[in-house]
């Protein structure tokens, strides 16, 4: 299994946290540092994967959107 490279929280610098559950009939995924920001969403079963780059993309926008409004106050 291949290791995953986590990003960093852009509030506090610490790396985030990933879970993904899935049962028989739907699965919950979601990234998050305790205390800053938190983004989840539910899938299909089987789509753990497909989940896990969403929430890398969202996380990666939520990143840029908070560099930007600390570089603009």
């Amino acid at each position: 299994m291949q290791r995953i490279e986590l990003p960093e929280c852009p509030t506090c610098g610490n790396t985030v946290e990933l879970f993904c559950k899935e049962t028989r009939w739907a699965g919950t995924a979601q990234i998050r540092c305790v205390g800053h920001h938190h983004i989840g969403m539910g899938y299909s079963p089987g789509g753990e994967q497909g989940a896990r780059a969403e929430l890398f993309r969202r996380w990666q926008e939520l990143t840029e959107l908070e560099t930007q409004g600390k570089n603009n106050g």
